[in-house]
């Protein structure tokens, strides 16, 4: 994915599937895909862009995903879900006779005519969109709710309902994520101040129905009142875990005990990361000289006395909200049942950048306190700090062997990658 500090031209494939037409622009020599000029921003945020289509042209649209990007152009799929008004005289719409495009745009059209006959999550589908705004109007009994999209890609699609007194989250994950939804409206029936309320789920399509949070997110606050709040709220969690472990697996919460990932999965993601050329061969060769060390260190964890928890897999600041002065979690698509302390590294990590390093050891040292039923104060702060060395392989190892294989896109893939590796070389040159 590229940097967010350029424009870059916006071209759009709006499809109208029920007459099979295509909107374009027409001048008396040409047409051309609709496109316009625009700050480059995330790949799966929508908003901007069904905004300056309602705007130019009086449609109401969805916009389906990012079909290409290059250094210079983005091309989106957008699907008509309304015609507000008027055309523009500069605008219609074609079933055929597309001849007069550009050779670039004909090429454009012809690998996503391709690329639709394998669409596989639901929310790349047309039709998906008006079918899911006729399952809120029975689950709110309410035909005047306004829906917003917010983003679509492959990690998820989310929409903002909007009605008269409240306002909601509708969030749909692909399978590899389908415990988030089950997982959440589990830890708002047992802990339903820490966790958004879950209205519904329509588990079939991994999608389920939230509250609106409404306050600022902790990452920004500089109140470590609200900081020492979430971290002990998520070790309050994931306690009360312990006692749901079997119902968690039922719910098809991964398992994946830090030992197991890096001994059976580590070398091999690095091998295929090199391979792809996502890292470099001087960087491949440092970390894989360290990998027995690394395995070793693992072997360790196997004679915890800490037991498998939930694991949050992205607990920071910015999936944490403050709502009525209280720290709420939300986000649990990468949750899983591991060595609990893997929550709380990147969140320590931020404490230090944000107040201090003093700052991040006495939050630590809360946290650890919540888990001194299973081992002293010193063998925890010790098995922390193993932990802490260990986690960039950890997370770098899952997400390439168990997330990144049910993508095609991967937008973000090079970043993700980049974020674990430098963590994991910083790691290494800190020993």
């Amino acid at each position: 994915m590229k940097t967010l500090d350029h424009e870059l031209l916006h071209t759009f494939i709006i499809y109208a599937e029920k007459d099979e037409a295509i909107l374009v622009d027409v001048d008396s020599i040409a047409i051309s895909l609709p496109s316009y000029r625009a700050k480059a921003s995330h790949i799966a945020v929508t908003n901007h862009i069904n905004r300056y289509l309602e705007n130019e042209y009086n449609i109401k649209t969805n916009v389906i995903k990012c079909h290409y990007e290059n250094e210079k152009q983005r091309v989106f799929v957008v699907e008509l879900i309304q015609e507000k008004g008027l055309l523009p005289s500069k605008a219609k719409w074609l079933h055929n006779h597309l001849d007069k495009l550009s050779d670039g745009e004909k090429k454009i059209l012809k690998s996503w005519r391709s690329a639709s006959r394998q669409v596989s999550l639901p929310w790349f589908k047309f039709g998906w969109r008006n079918r899911m705004e006729a399952w809120l109007e029975k689950t709110f009994y309410d035909d005047s709710l306004r829906v917003e999209q917010v983003r679509s890609w492959e990690r998820s699609a989310l929409f903002k309902v909007i009605g008269q007194r409240e306002s909601y989250f509708v969030k749909a994950v692909p399978s590899v994520f389908s415990h988030e939804p089950l997982v959440s409206r589990f830890l708002h029936q047992y802990q339903p101040l820490d966790v958004p309320e879950i209205i519904d789920a329509e588990m079939d399509q991994n999608c389920y129905v939230m509250k609106e949070l409404k306050g600022p997110l902790l990452g920004e606050t500089t109140n470590m009142t609200y900081w020492k709040e979430a971290v002990l709220s998520l070790a309050d969690i994931q306690k009360n875990s312990l006692e749901h472990i079997e119902q968690l697996k039922e719910l098809k919460c991964p398992v994946r005990p830090v030992s197991n990932i890096i001994q059976d999965y580590s070398e091999g993601t690095l091998y295929k990361l090199y391979r792809s050329n996502y890292i470099q061969s001087e960087v491949y060769q440092k970390l894989i000289v360290t990998l027995p060390r690394l395995i070793n260190k693992s072997e360790l964890l196997k004679s915890t006395n800490v037991p498998l928890a939930l694991e949050h897999g992205d607990f920071f600041g910015g999936n944490i909200i403050v709502q009525d002065g209280k720290s709420v979690i939300y986000d649990w698509s990468d949750c899983c049942l591991s060595h609990p302390f893997l929550s709380v590294v990147t969140f320590l990590e931020e404490v230090e950048q944000f107040f201090s390093k003093a700052a991040a050891l006495a939050l630590l040292d809360e946290y650890l306190e919540q888990w001194n039923m299973f081992a002293s104060k010193e063998a925890l702060a010790k098995e922390y700090e193993l932990i802490k060395s260990i986690a960039p392989a950890y997370g770098l190892t899952v997400y390439q062997t168990f997330i990144f294989p049910n993508f095609n896109d991967n937008w973000d893939k090079q970043q993700i990658v980049d974020g674990y590796i430098n963590s994991w070389v910083k790691a290494l040159d800190m020993e």
